[in-house]
């Protein structure tokens, strides 16, 4: 399994790491998981969440940083802080909804090796996604593609929301 006994976890862009919390909570055998935004107010609201709402056992294992795409010293950083390794899983949750990409995919490459699995959620707005698709199939062997079609009841909107959801893994 990609969250079996001893992995690590990037989330990238992780707000108010709700999934980052999540995956600490549910698995509780990984080794890390680090939460990563590229903006500090967010960063700080994102620990104060943590510190109200994660369990001391998972909170060991957590870690929250600076991370902004592209940004080679903050790549480094999040390497270093890995014991120089690259991540088995990397995490996205709606972080792309901006038309440039590019730093987030490099990153992403980066910090993955040749067994890591990415998982990344997009909901669609008005910027298309075939670059940020031609880039993760360039670097990965495997690129799949699915939806989950949230209510409009869930999401508390007029219509239901189509969310995409890509899995990335074999690293070229």
């Amino acid at each position: 399994s990609a969250f079996s006994d001893g992995r690590t976890v990037l989330e990238l862009g992780c707000g108010q790491a709700l999934v980052s919390m999540v995956v600490a909570e549910a698995f509780p055998g990984l080794r890390r998981v680090m939460a990563t935004d590229g903006c500090g107010s967010v960063l700080l609201a994102a620990e104060d969440n943590l510190a109200k709402n994660l369990s001391a056992s998972a909170a060991d294992r957590l870690l929250v940083l600076p991370l902004v795409w592209g940004r080679a010293s903050d790549v480094e950083e999040a390497r270093a802080l890995n014991g120089g390794d690259a991540f088995d899983v990397i995490l996205g949750a709606d972080v792309t909804y901006m038309e440039e990409t590019d730093d987030f995919v490099d990153t992403i490459i980066q910090l993955s090796h040749s067994g890591t699995h990415v998982w990344i959620s997009h909901e669609p707005r008005r910027h298309p996604t075939e670059g940020l698709v031609a880039r993760l199939r360039a670097a990965f062997r495997s690129v799949e593609e699915s939806q989950v079609v949230l209510s409009a009841q869930e999401v508390g909107r007029d219509e239901a929301v189509a969310i995409t959801v890509w899995h990335c893994e074999c690293k070229r």
